[in-house]
């Protein structure tokens, strides 16, 4: 090829190049949400105010790169969504090119290039979160620009160097750059060792340890090096554990793994087999036609996707597909352009080849209309997470209220309600009476959950289309859909014990299923108390003549009637005393039955429905003396004064534990102090001088129970003891050693009730 002629495929490929990159500028553009949505996002919002990988904002291993270039649109932008969604655009320009310029490179078609390319940027996975406040598609461009240099770097001494100061800084910005660009490079520099050229493979490996050192060694100092390494390894010891194949949860589940990060990245199964389908009829073209194509492919993409499928979480699937997903668009591409060439051929019809571009063209903009609805919403509507946020910062107090928060909106909380008195609430089972603070119950107390509570569901804040949250339900966490700001004043007073099922919901309404028998432990503050029951028999067990449900309060019946299947309500006036602050509601059915396959906590051989339970009530009569719950009951020496949502320990602190009949619980939400070079003590918990716990605590805000059994406590009031064998001592002089959040003390069992 003369160089007039090579000089114009150049030009041809640079305006392809451009006109893809432009199309992926616009596609991140029109994708920007209005709000940040699902974990990630607000771990990288946190860290453009506060960057400290140690503190997960952002997780490890930081993303320099990526957090970087947000905080310098920061600086000209002040909303934090809109600079990580600029950020994720001016990255997303780049994919465009990086696309056309790896396919280029590997089935020298500028054609069947383009047309792969347009499949990737238009496909859903890539299309709705190319301009997210989070690194995914960024991360994928500067990948594929890394990949494109290094399938030219085969040939050209410049590209590996560029393809390895290039790897060095995708590096920076997702980790996922070593299995995605790596192998590539490798093959490359081998091609170049072969011909005896090591100065370059020995530079451009240079050059990336330099790129990914200057990336990553900011953040080592100011994170702390100890702090940093030791965060990497508690992050990926829980990564492998948690999302890995490895993982003893549902995420070692193979149908479940495959369908999230084969499915759901285009869509759901019907798109994903009009897709595989056309790759796997492109892979069965390149085996016979382009088997050096097929090789570069392999290399190029199967390592990154083993490395997924394999090691991360199935619940970010479709996210964590981003870079593979070219294998199936470049296949498909192969199968579209190229069999329209051999049809066109065979039939001698030139004309008919130009049907494989057009076949990609329409097959894109099928995909992206689909995809659309998704974005215009997210582009129009706040997330269900940032509008209940809105809503308790409008008409929550900050100085006064509580608020209570199931795990799923952790970094939410931290992010958007900083300062703040908040507490983690897991599911159903809020914090119900805290030794350290008793008066927090007369405070204005809301929770922020991803399910409606029992009873009372509160405000649902939700996206505007049931079936476009689904869609994007599919391509994210599956999760954030939803979020239910509820009113807790009359809800903290009941415990669910044995007997009772895991909360279940329809989306509007929830309930616990109940056995025969069952256990409830209700918080008194009153001596005269209001029981409100509403339940339902299984109509499977009751029959014709119904079934008899009887309440009993501490072994003593309150209350006997017939139930024929329908929802009914018992209102019941119940007189107490004040000795205890907690007894044990038991409710009983004489029918029940057997059900297999109901509910997400299926047990093995099935459940023993009894009674469906859609609300338990437990209120202070009006004008009925009070109990005493006061701070100064409980807490005696070793603690620092209260702050707003904690208590510090020194070395030792005793809390005085009232009274409890039977088997009591701790439940504890705590953090410990750490020194500069990121280690914690050891904690260890005793009551009445007995060691009943003792644990090396893990990173940040955890929970812990502990089950305290009656013949330690003697049904008296006892005394916990909280000790840590390490401080740290804080300017002012104070030494710190255990900040506890929350600590309760509840019903263990039933067994309180004999």
């Amino acid at each position: 090829m003369d160089d007039d002629l090579q000089a114009q495929e150049r030009r041809k490929d640079r305006w392809t190049a451009l006109g893809l990159s432009l199309l992926s500028a616009l596609a991140g553009a029109i994708s920007l949400p209005a709000s940040l949505w699902e974990w990630d996002d607000v771990l990288f919002a946190r860290a453009l105010h506060s960057f400290d990988v140690a503190a997960h904002t952002p997780h490890p291993p930081g993303f320099p790169v990526y957090v970087g270039t947000a905080r310098l649109v920061h600086l000209f932008v002040p909303n934090d969504t809109l600079a990580l969604g600029l950020a994720s655009v001016l990255f997303a320009a780049a994919l465009g090119a990086g696309l056309f310029y790896s396919f280029r490179s590997i089935f020298r078609d500028r054609l069947v290039a383009a047309a792969a390319s347009f499949l990737t940027i238009l496909s859903p996975a890539v299309l709705v979160f190319s301009g997210a406040p989070r690194s995914d598609v960024a991360g994928l461009a500067a990948g594929l620009v890394a990949l494109a240099f290094a399938l030219r770097g085969a040939k050209s001494e410049r590209a590996l160097l560029a393809a390895g100061a290039s790897f060095g800084l995708a590096f920076g910005l997702r980790v996922t750059a070593l299995p995605a660009v790596a192998p590539a490079l490798l093959v490359a520099m081998i091609i170049h060792i072969r011909r005896g050229r090591w100065k370059p493979v020995v530079a451009a490996g240079l050059l990336a340890a330099l790129a990914a050192f200057l990336c990553y060694a900011p953040v080592a100092l100011d994170t702390g090096l100890p702090r940093y390494i030791n965060a990497l390894k508690e992050h990926a010891r829980y990564t492998y554990t948690t999302d890995t194949l490895a993982a003893h949860n549902e995420n070692r589940i193979l149908s479940y793994r495959l369908g999230r990060f084969f499915l759901d990245p285009w869509g759901g199964q019907d798109k994903a087999q009009i897709v595989l389908g056309l790759a796997l009829l492109g892979l069965a073209l390149a085996v016979f036609k382009d088997r050096r194509a097929l090789g570069w492919l392999a290399v190029s993409f199967v390592p990154v996707m083993v490395f997924s499928v394999a090691y991360a979480t199935p619940l970010a699937g479709p996210l964590y597909s981003l870079p593979y997903l070219p294998l199936f668009t470049g296949l498909a591409a192969v199968f579209l352009v190229r069999g329209a060439r051999f049809l066109a051929q065979a039939v001698k019809r030139p004309r008919l080849s130009a049907l494989g571009g057009i076949a990609a063209i329409i097959l894109g903009l099928l995909a992206a209309g689909w995809t659309w609805p998704i974005m215009a919403m997210r582009r129009a509507e706040a997330s269900p997470p940032a509008q209940a946020l809105r809503y308790l910062q409008e008409h929550a107090d900050r100085e006064k209220a509580q608020i209570l928060y199931d795990r799923f909106f952790t970094p939410h909380v931290l992010y958007a309600l900083q300062g703040w008195r908040t507490s983690l609430w897991e599911g159903d089972d809020a914090p119900l009476y805290d030794l350290l603070d008793p008066d927090s119950r007369s405070r204005p107390t809301y929770s922020l959950a991803s399910w409606p509570h029992i009873g009372k569901p509160g405000i649902h804040f939700a996206w505007s289309s049931d079936r476009m949250a689904r869609r994007l339900g599919r391509l994210g966490l599956g999760r954030y859909s939803d979020a239910y700001v509820l009113d807790l004043r009359d809800v903290r007073n009941v415990l669910w014990l044995d007997g009772c099922f895991d909360q279940e919901s329809d989306g509007r309404v929830s309930w616990r299923w109940l056995g025969r028998r069952s256990h409830v432990a209700l918080f008194t503050p009153a001596e005269t108390m209001i029981l409100r029951f509403r339940s339902a028999v299984f109509r499977a067990a009751a029959g014709e003549s119904g079934a008899t449900v009887v309440l009993s309060l501490d072994g003593r019946e309150i209350a006997r009637f017939i139930s024929r299947g329908g929802e009914e309500e018992r209102v019941l006036t119940v007189q107490t005393g004040l000795k205890e602050i907690w007894h044990i509601l038991t409710i009983e059915t004489d029918r029940s039955a057997v059900m297999r396959n109901v509910g997400p906590d299926q047990a093995e051989g099935g459940r023993q429905l009894g009674l469906q339970c859609f609300d338990i009530e437990w209120t202070p009569a009006e004008g009925a003396a009070l109990q005493p719950l006061e701070a100064e009951l409980y807490v005696k020496e070793g603690w620092y004064p209260a702050e707003p949502a904690w208590r510090w320990t020194g070395e030792r602190a005793v809390l005085t534990l009232p009274p409890m009949p039977g088997d009591g619980r701790l439940d504890l939400v705590l953090r410990v102090a750490r020194d500069s070079s990121g280690t914690r003590g050891r904690i260890t918990l005793a009551v009445g001088g007995r060691t009943i716990d003792a644990f090396d605590p893990p990173q940040g805000v955890f929970k812990r129970r502990v089950e305290v059994p009656a013949s330690l406590h003697g049904g008296k009031p006892a005394d916990l003891m909280l000790s840590i064998d390490k401080t740290v001592l804080k300017p002012g002089g104070r030494r710190l050693g255990i900040c506890a959040f929350y600590i309760g003390w509840v019903p263990a069992s039933s067994k309180a009730s004999n």
